[in-house]
């Protein structure tokens, strides 16, 4: 199982820093030295381009509403491969949301739209169809 910590970079090349976690909400902007370390833990269907992002040392998973876009934490009732929290698939550097083995075209990034961009805590992530994709880099630990 491999580990790493998610650094951001915006479209325009500038660094958002590293993935943090702020109560259940994740943010970008965080310095490495405070990244949230995950492990990628193999997705359900044996789909080898995707994996479940579970917070080190926790039973938590990052996961994306599908009502609003945002990523939290979230903790499946059984198990992570019986439960409806999203997977990750990297693709061309950026982390789309992955269901159903498919992969929904929901890319982690920043606030869309005004309901978004008021969203608590600051530099709060949302996996979005359009808007503002984040280019991440998958750095080992």
């Amino acid at each position: 199982m491999n580990t790493v910590k998610l650094k951001l970079t915006k479209q325009d090349g500038s660094s958002y820093g590293y993935v943090g976690l702020v109560n259940d909400r994740f943010i970008g902007g965080v310095s490495e030295d405070k990244a949230v370390i995950f492990e990628q833990e193999d997705y359900k269907n044996g789909n080898s381009e995707a994996y479940y992002y579970k917070v080190k040392g926790t039973h938590y998973y990052m996961d994306q509403s599908s009502r609003d876009g945002h990523i939290f934490k979230d903790k499946p009732f059984l198990s992570v491969h019986q439960s409806s929290i999203y997977a990750w698939k990297y693709t061309d550097k950026e982390l789309h949301a992955f269901i159903a083995n498919k992969d929904s075209r929901q890319v982690m990034g920043l606030p869309r739209n005004s309901r978004q961009d008021h969203t608590l805590p600051e530099n709060s992530l949302f996996s979005n169809f359009d808007g503002f994709p984040l280019n991440v880099d998958l750095v080992q630990v």
